[in-house]
């Protein structure tokens, strides 16, 4: 009974079944076979719209100056006032900030001082000397005039007294002109000895005095070297800006090696961006620099290109430049060491054809995209330009590129090939 039971139910089971055992799962697989033969895919379209070439980079803010200060000598402190010069203060340039003990140095210049008094002193008198010995001078030389011009007189009487008969000259008036001509003579001699005797003094007396004047210049170098002393005991800003650090304490004993304040000018901030060189030319013509940050929601900062290392780097690679911030109503928000995110501009705004990623594949050295066009789906060598974060551009519009009104496939690529029909669902 089971038996027949059981033959009965397999005859019904063949009769509904005519294909007999497997011939469902067979003319099933056939169907979908067929129904694969065009491939279903989803397009969308490209866009043509304004773009502009920008470089995206990370950095960090900079002050454009700081400045560690250290003294010039070595000694303690002896003033300090914390109300001024403590961290977080704004100082001026020239500003006081601290004081070292210069007790020492001080009695050095009052020293330094009083010796060039005393040479100074010195030289007034021994230039006094030297105006008496030029009056002097010019009396002697009248002396040694006045003594040639009776010589003279002597000289030209002696004469007409021998040109005269002997009868109209007396023997004895003739021998003492003859006398008082050789009185004359021998006053010259004495009179231009003595002026060559007061010329070697007045000689010595100038040299005396241009020593002086050398001692004078020395000792006033010394006094301006001691001056110079003293004011280094007094530790001025450097430059206008905020301290930064504070390093040193009342009453402490520094060297010169020692660092007393960080001074950061917080006016002029920078940043350096570094790229790969492959894109220096790109950035030779750059435009402008904007950057965010995250301490300052909301706002885009402006920066100019400032200067573009002509150096790059071996281990890396790549170069840096470096962007000034333009100044406006939110820089004094900025900090230096504040992360920014910063997009540089390196060309205008013009027209692009842009291609979303999605449609983008790889094939090699090539990226690649499937445009549809009439339900037949052709590949196409995409020649990117400038890329966006869901966009590429297409730089080649001719016949073999892309066109302002197609249409690429973004998803069902597993199995296109060139030339093959397509179902298309659009975006």
């Amino acid at each position: 009974m089971l038996r027949s039971t059981s033959f009965l139910l397999l005859a019904a089971l063949a009769a509904c079944n005519p294909g007999g055992p497997g011939a469902g799962p067979q003319g099933g697989a056939g169907q979908q076979q067929g129904a694969a033969q065009v491939p279903l895919v989803r397009t969308a379209g490209v866009e043509e719209r304004q773009v502009q070439r920008v470089i995206e980079v990370s950095a960090t803010i900079e002050a454009r100056r700081t400045v560690t200060i250290q003294p010039k000598i070595a000694g303690r402190v002896l003033t300090l006032n914390l109300d001024e010069v403590d961290e977080g203060k704004t100082v001026e340039i020239g500003a006081p900030l601290l004081c070292l003990d210069a007790a020492e140095a001080q009695a050095a210049l009052e020293q330094a001082k009083a010796q060039k008094e005393q040479v100074e002193a010195l030289l007034a008198d021994r230039k006094l000397q030297l105006d008496l010995q030029e009056l002097e001078r010019e009396a002697r030389t009248q002396r040694v005039r006045e003594t040639e011009i009776e010589r003279d007189r002597l000289e030209a009487q002696v004469r007409r007294n021998e040109e005269l008969d002997p009868d109209l000259v007396s023997p004895q008036q003739a021998e003492e002109d003859r006398l008082a001509m050789q009185a004359a003579e021998v006053a010259v001699t004495v009179a231009d000895i003595n002026l060559q005797k007061h010329a070697v003094e007045l000689a010595l007396a100038e040299q005396a005095v241009k020593e002086l004047e050398a001692r004078v210049k020395i000792e006033t170098k010394r006094v301006d070297a001691e001056q110079l002393r003293v004011d280094e005991h007094e530790i001025t800003a450097p430059i206008s800006g905020v301290i930064s650090e504070r390093l040193v304490e009342q009453g402490q004993t520094v060297a010169t090696t020692t660092s007393l304040f960080t001074i950061v000018d917080t006016s002029e901030l920078i940043a350096y961006l570094q790229r790969p060189q492959r894109e220096l030319p790109i950035v030779r013509t750059a435009k402008s620099v904007r950057f965010t940050t995250d301490a300052v929601p909301d706002h885009t900062f402006e920066a100019s290109v400032d200067v573009l290392l002509p150096i790059v780097d071996v281990e890396s690679g790549s170069f840096r430049l470096r962007v000034r911030v333009t100044d406006d109503e939110y820089t004094h928000l900025l900090r230096p060491g504040m992360f920014v995110r910063a997009t540089i501009l390196t060309e205008d705004d013009r027209d692009a054809l842009m291609v979303p990623k999605q449609a983008v594949l790889n094939d090699g050295v090539n990226s690649i995209v499937y445009v549809v066009r009439d339900g037949i789906a052709e590949r196409v060598v995409l020649q990117p330009g400038v890329e966006e974060r869901s966009f590429i551009e297409s730089t080649d519009r001719g016949a073999n590129g892309l066109q302002p009104e197609d249409r690429v496939v973004i998803s069902g690529h597993s199995g296109l090939r060139d030339k093959i029909a397509v179902e298309e669902v659009e975006e």
